[in-house]
């Protein structure tokens, strides 16, 4: 049961950097992996359920302004303000 829970948790973040990846830097992965400095494979492997470092998750976070707490739980704002 309990790894259910975190395998959901997982697949619905996984799901929420894509779609603010996707919002930011289009549907290509390349300009985001730029941006971050590290492969595109290496990104598309974090969409495919590859644990994020948490530095690579910072950063993505710096680079799109996604908010922390929507990227967790996926309620109040998508975006940090500018």
């Amino acid at each position: 049961m309990e790894r259910s829970r975190h395998q959901t948790i997982r697949t619905d973040l996984v799901g929420r950097i894509r779609e603010v990846r996707e919002e930011r830097f289009g549907q290509e992965i390349e300009p985001l992996a730029n941006e971050l400095g590290i492969p595109a494979g290496t990104w598309r492997n974090y969409e495919m359920g590859v644990t994020i470092p948490a530095e690579i998750l910072l950063a993505f976070i710096e680079a799109t302004r996604a908010h922390p707490d929507w990227l967790l739980t996926g309620r109040g704002d998508k975006y940090i303000a500018r």
